[in-house]
């Protein structure tokens, strides 16, 4: 069995963005990520926790805005338009899921697309977690190309985006929710399974067998300990290559969205600091690049 250690893949990315922060400075560029954080939940709370600590490693700086009760649309949009217009915010994310009362759709296209470093669009960046997923399987070799994915979850934050991108890679996805029968019989047929359902012990070891690759993106709070969805203990020892959770996909995830967050500094930030000066053509040859870099 192989262990999909997203923190050795998340140390390598974070060693490489920590150069090109460097570089970043040296341009009097600090990296600023706005974090917009509406009422409070554990998981959310401790995922922006980890963000802030690693973000601080590399020398990008993070800023929370703490919205509280009353909770409304207009009062997450107006926010986020505040940050919209403020030249040291790079990138915005918004902490979901959003309390009931709070249109979701709305609040994320409210985010200029140079700044969704979230990747909520899908327009300039891709979404971290299913990057971070493609990442992971990629570091250790294991190709997506004509293999039959099972997805196990379609939220606007892994399912949805993982199948697009899974399909863009050749991949033959099959999407599970909690609507779908006999979910185990997909997963047995499947040749990868990533579930992000939050729920706990949703893929068990009666669904697994040797051949099978595990990916574990889901995330939840039971007695004050984070949880995946995968029965760790007891399907490990039966499939060819798993993730855990804590420390699979997580850490690659912050990477990731750091990673946005720098290719979008060094984007618009260098634009916005040669705006005064006399010559265009250096802008366009600093800038120019990394343009075409943020769609890829």
């Amino acid at each position: 069995m192989i262990l999909l250690d997203g923190k050795l893949v998340a140390s390598e990315m974070l060693t490489t963005l920590k150069r090109e922060v460097a570089v970043l400075h040296e341009q009097k560029i600090e990296p600023t990520l706005h974090v917009v954080v509406v009422g409070s939940n554990r998981v959310v709370d401790l995922y922006v926790k980890q963000k802030s600590k690693t973000a601080k490693k590399i020398g990008i700086k993070i800023i929370t805005h703490k919205v509280t009760a009353p909770f409304s649309t207009q009062k997450v949009v107006q926010v986020i338009t505040r940050l919209n217009a403020q030249k040291n915010c790079h990138g915005i994310i918004v902490q979901l899921p959003l309390p009931e009362k709070v249109n979701t759709d709305k609040v994320i296209w409210a985010i200029a697309p140079h700044k969704d470093v979230d990747g909520f669009q899908m327009r300039l960046f891709r979404p971290p977690t299913p990057s971070a997923i493609l990442d992971l399987l990629t570091f250790y070799h294991i190709p997506v190309m004509r293999k039959k994915v099972t997805i196990i979850g379609n939220g606007r934050l892994v399912g949805k985006p993982l199948s697009v991108l899974m399909q863009k890679r050749g991949a033959h996805v099959s999407v599970c929710t909690h609507t779908t029968r006999d979910i185990a019989s997909r997963v047995r047929n499947a040749d990868i399974i990533v579930s992000a359902a939050g729920v706990p012990g949703c893929v068990a070891k009666n669904m697994v067998h040797e051949h099978h690759v595990i990916v574990d993106a889901g995330t939840s709070s039971e007695g004050g300990t984070i949880h995946g969805d995968v029965a760790f203990a007891d399907v490990a020892p039966l499939v060819s290559a798993i993730s855990s959770t804590p420390g699979g996909v997580g850490p690659v995830t912050v990477a990731e969205l750091l990673k946005n967050v720098v290719i979008a500094a060094r984007t618009y930030g260098i634009k916005e600091s040669y705006t005064h000066t006399k010559s265009p053509k250096t802008d366009h040859s600093t800038a120019g690049p990394f343009v075409k870099r943020i769609h890829t």
